[in-house]
């Protein structure tokens, strides 16, 4: 993995982009974008949202109602998946 030090805060950050110590702009783009005044603002990553978290807790949990709720969500979510990429496989055989 690739590490580049930040000219801000002086740490190594595995992200080339954005520090992930002190939220600067590392790249040059990035920077020329900061200080044009850019209608992008770099900003910290969001923390997970609350549906994340719970498939999280559920995929580990040790209840096991919940982690039954969980594979059977997960394997809806599965079959679907299937079947659009399916259709999508069948659309573009179909045009070429």
């Amino acid at each position: 993995m690739k590490q580049v030090k930040c000219p801000h805060c002086h740490q190594w950050s595995s992200d080339p982009e954005i520090c992930e110590h002190c939220g600067k702009a590392i790249s040059r783009e990035k920077r020329e974008l900061e200080k044009s005044g850019g209608q992008k603002k770099i900003s910290a990553p969001e923390p997970p949202g609350k549906l994340q978290q719970f498939f999280e807790y559920a995929q580990k949990s040790k209840n096991p109602f919940i982690k039954l709720l969980y594979f059977i969500v997960m394997s809806i979510w599965g079959i679907y998946v299937g079947l659009v990429v399916l259709i999508l496989y069948i659309a573009v055989a179909a045009s070429g």
